[in-house]
Order: C-alpha cells, then structure tokens, then sequence
C-alpha cells in the first residue's frame, strides 16, 4: 500500500474509546466503475470485533461527502448510506445536539452457505462521537473521492 492510499484510512472513535470504526482503503476501480473496495472494521465495546470488505461507488461517496458537510452545518439531520451490495454494510450518522455530537448507527449482514442452504447474519449497534471525528470523516472522504478520480486519469 502506498503512502496516498494510507492517508485516506480513517478511525472514528467514540466519546468514551470504548468502540470505533475503522475504514481501510484496499483497492480502486477506475476504469469500468469508479469505486473503492474498503475493509470496514468494527470494534463494539458490547460485541468484540466485526470486519467487513464492501465496494462503494464515487457517486456514493459524493454524496456522503454532501451529506456531511450539510449535517456538520445545521442544528439536526442525518446522513444513511449503504455499500454497493444492498444491506452488506450500512451507516447512519445522526447530529443530536447543537453541541457537536452525532450518533453512529451501523449494520452488518453476511450471506453464507450451510449444508446447501443459505444463512444470513447480521449485527447492529452504534456509539456517539463528537463534532471533531465528523470533520476528519469528511476530509477523508474527500481524499478517497481525490484518489479514485486521480486513479481515473492515470489510466491508459
């Protein structure tokens, strides 16, 4: 992994460090569908760790970029987005007072076969954060977005 990519990895904490979500860039498409693959890593302080790898488009991450600007911005609103693969990964991020916190909601569900049979699991929780990880989300963001339109122009 190069030094750009390892700038856009990003760990939301909570008020209490007690849990976190941890966002690594692994991979970029860039010529047939601009999208990053990320590795979502959770650590709930109520559930132990959960991970995930889920494929985000830039169009998404554009409008989670908005979304965040427009929810740093006012006195309440809320932010929902989803991976490319519906309800693989999702993420809700809530301000709940005009004193700078937010709420993180995320859900997690997996697909997987069982003596031919299919299985689906799943896990939900959240933390609240402060003003400051939600600037820092944003900025990330933004690089992610950067990269995958610079990755765009570096191809053939």
């Amino acid at each position: 992994m190069n030094r750009d990519e390892r700038m856009i990895d990003y760990i939301l904490r909570s008020t209490e460090d007690e849990s976190d979500l941890s966002i690594k860039l692994i991979e970029v498409e860039a010529r047939r569908y601009p999208s990053a693959r990320l590795s979502i890593i959770i650590k709930d302080s109520r559930y132990g760790i959960q991970e995930v790898d889920i494929w985000i488009d830039v169009d998404e991450l554009k409008h989670i970029s908005n979304s965040l600007e427009c929810i740093l911005d006012s006195t309440k609103s809320t932010l929902q987005t989803t991976s490319m693969s519906p309800r693989e990964f999702q993420l809700r991020i809530t301000k709940i007072n005009n004193r700078g916190y937010f709420e993180i909601r995320y859900e997690i569900n997996r697909h997987r076969y069982v003596e031919n049979h299919l299985v689906e699991d799943g896990f939900y929780s959240g933390f609240i954060t402060e003003y400051q990880q939600i600037v820092r989300l944003k900025n990330k963001v933004e690089k992610l977005i950067d990269y995958i339109i610079k990755s765009d122009n570096n191809v053939d």
